[in-house]
Parts: structure tokens; sequence; C-alpha cells
């Protein structure tokens, strides 16, 4: 029986193990994760803009002002992450705060108009302030605030490696035996088939011919008195 990669075991303890070691390190060194994911991405954009100018300008046809322009652009941005890792870790920072920001004053002011029709528990409150101090803790400090980000999805690759291991190691057992009962009936019907064609009659036989019977002469009898 064959299985896919996707469901194979073996590919599945692999992939544990990366996200494990992946997990680990951002976890330890989340500042190196920080720089090396903002380096990575301004490389990626430095390449798709290169690849734009390239068709633009080196093909045989002529995409437009605005293709080229978005290449420029996106060559322009990836200079800028690699040359300065921490103008976009702050900017990302700033952006994800203002937009926490927003939401959560949005959320208390809802509470607070529903607040005048009816009696709104403090509970329901909790949750927009946390928001609302998680987005200044972000504007704030940006550095910090990014460095948090990336443990907690450090943190969620660690916890993802152990689920894909313990997993991994049961699907095997339970793939193994599978193999093993496919194996055993694909036998046994070979078997089975094999003792049907042994067994089976003949169908065919060969024709006899009978003995073909004297013709009677007209106006002969066998009686001898006629």
């Amino acid at each position: 029986m064959k299985f896919s990669s996707l469901f194979n075991p073996t590919y599945g303890i692999i992939r544990s193990l990366i996200a494990l070691l992946l997990g680990l390190a951002i976890v330890i060194w989340p500042s190196v994760a920080v720089d090396a994911f903002v380096r990575v991405l301004g490389a990626a954009m430095i390449l798709v803009g290169g690849v734009s100018l390239g068709i633009n300008f080196l093909g045989k046809e002529r995409l437009g002002f605005m293709f080229a322009f978005s290449g420029i652009i996106a060559v322009v941005f990836g200079i800028i992450l690699l040359v300065f890792p921490d103008f976009f870790v702050n900017l990302l920072s700033y952006l994800f705060g203002v937009l926490m920001l927003f939401f959560s004053i949005g959320e208390i002011a809802t509470l607070l108009s529903a607040s005048k029709y009816t009696k709104v528990k403090f509970a329901f409150y909790i949750i927009p302030i946390l928001i609302f101090l998680g987005g200044i803790f972000m504007i704030v400090n940006p550095v910090e605030a990014i460095k948090t980000v990336f443990v907690i999805f450090g943190i969620a690759l660690i916890l993802y490696a152990v689920c894909e291991f313990v997993m991994s190691v049961r699907f095997k057992k339970v793939f193994k035996a599978a193999e093993e009962q496919a194996a055993y009936e694909a036998a046994k019907a070979d078997a089975i088939e094999a003792e049907v064609i042994e067994s089976k009659p003949l169908t065919e036989e060969a024709d006899v011919d009978e003995p073909a019977l004297p013709e009677e002469v007209p106006g002969h009898s066998d009686h001898p008195d006629d």
C-alpha cells in the first residue's frame, strides 16, 4: 500500500525536527530571527523587482510604465530592508500598533453606546483594553514588540513540532499494520484465484462421431419369408 508524501510518517518526523529546531532558534535568539526575516524579505523584494524590470526592458514587449515603476519600488524597498532592517521593524510595529488601537477604541465605543440601553458587564471591556495596551506597547517599543511576536511564533512552531512528531510515530505503526494487512489480503486473493483455475473443469469436450445407421433399401425386408 502506497501513501502520499503528505501523510508519510518519515517525512512527518523530518518536518517535526525542522520545525522544532527553527522554533527553538527563534525563541532563544528572537533578535537574530527578526533581522534574518527582514533581510530575507528584502532580498526577495529585490529579486522580484529585478525580474519585473528585466521583463519590461529586456523582453520583446514593453509592459508599460506602471509595471516598470512597481519593479523600481520593489528594488528600492528591498535595498532599504537590507541596509536598514530596523526601519521595517519599526514601521511594521507602528502599523500593527495603530490598527490595534483603532479596533480597541472602536470596540470600547460600541460597548459604551450599548450601555445606554442595557447593562454591560466589565468583563466585556477586558479584551478591548488588553488590545489597546498591546497597541501602545507596539508603538512605544517597536523592536521589543516584534521580538515578542516572533517568540510567540517560535513557541507555536515548537508545539506544532511536538504534535507532528507524536502523530507521525503513531501513524507509522498504523500504516505499517495497514500495509501488512493489505499484503496478506492480496496474497490470499492470489491463492484463491490459483485454486479456482486449477480446479476448473473442462468446458469443451471433443466431439465423438456416432456410427452411421445403414440406409434402408427399397423393397428389401429383413424377414426371410417376405
